[in-house]
């Protein structure tokens, strides 16, 4: 049984603390800087930030 108290986490979440959400923020802003914004992708700044697209 799990205590109420506990924070719960959504199925398929990493356990530990990610960067992830600054990563992804920090390579699109690089990205749109030296790319028109039409040929930037979610899949390309997941790429370039190293993050998993899902």
């Amino acid at each position: 049984m799990t205590n109420a108290t506990e924070t719960t986490r959504k199925v398929g979440r990493p356990k530990e603390r990610t960067d992830a959400r600054q990563k992804l923020l920090t390579h699109a802003r690089e990205l749109f800087v030296v790319m028109p914004y039409d040929k930037v992708s979610t899949r390309l700044i997941a790429q370039k930030a190293g993050v998993n697209i899902a």
